[in-house]
């Protein structure tokens, strides 16, 4: 049969130990735990508890745990309904997180990963301030063949991949400037017409084109017309 008492003033018990035999229901707006060493047996503790609204509404809209850090600011561990993140803080401020290197897709990248395998520890990449930067198998590489000062890309050496351009139409404001290929001219190669430059000749170009079967000067229009009027 249940049993009510009501107490007017402070009730202390005071006992080397106290056990109660069943289920403990404290009903008021503060729960006082004076102890060195606390031992909860529960594999899941419930925050915000009784909830009734769409995600966390009480008051500023968090829920977390707070340790109190005396003359400074609380640091907190708290979700975070706005944002729909977890927050890591001290006082209003984001806190350092710390933890081990990745193994896992899944987990967090570490500082000290990205540095080892992004660019290094201060922060520097691969090559020198004006070298291109690629993806290496999950680190960063870089060129001097493939260059850029700020105003142009520069290439040196041949462009050899079919993924290098892959757009249909190319197009380039300014000037297209092709070194000199010197000697042998490049070899052909089935299904492709390479355009280089070399010293002029009879066509007055110095622009060259190697199809699959012919290797020719591109003629200027003053050549054109001279050769016209003799032939």
């Amino acid at each position: 049969m249940a049993e009510v008492k009501k107490i007017n003033g402070k009730y202390t018990i005071s006992a080397p130990e106290i056990f109660i035999d069943g289920d403990l229901t404290v009903s008021g707006t503060t729960t006082t735990v004076d102890t060195d060493n606390t031992t909860i047996k529960d594999n899941v503790i419930v925050l915000n508890n009784g909830e009734e609204g769409a995600g966390v509404t009480h008051v500023d809209g968090t829920a977390g745990i707070k340790i109190d850090r005396g003359t400074v600011d609380s640091a907190t561990l708290q979700w975070n309904e706005t944002d729909l993140a977890w927050e890591h803080k001290i006082g209003s401020s984001f806190s350092i997180t710390r933890g081990l290197d990745p193994v896992d897709p899944n987990d967090y990248a570490t500082r000290n990963y990205v540095d080892n395998n992004f660019g290094g520890a201060a922060g520097t990449v691969a090559g020198s301030n004006t070298e291109i930067q690629f993806n290496d198998n999950g680190s960063f590489g870089a060129s001097s063949n493939l260059t850029w000062d700020g105003s142009t890309v520069n290439v040196t050496g041949n462009i050899t991949s079919t993924s290098v351009i892959s757009s249909v139409d190319v197009e380039a404001t300014g000037i297209l400037a092709l070194s000199d290929l010197g000697s042998p001219p490049p070899g052909a190669t089935a299904g492709k017409t390479k355009l280089y430059a070399g010293t002029p000749d009879a066509g007055g170009t110095g622009l060259f084109f190697q199809n699959t079967t012919d290797n020719d000067e591109l003629v200027s229009k003053r050549k054109a017309i001279v050769y016209g009027i003799i032939f």
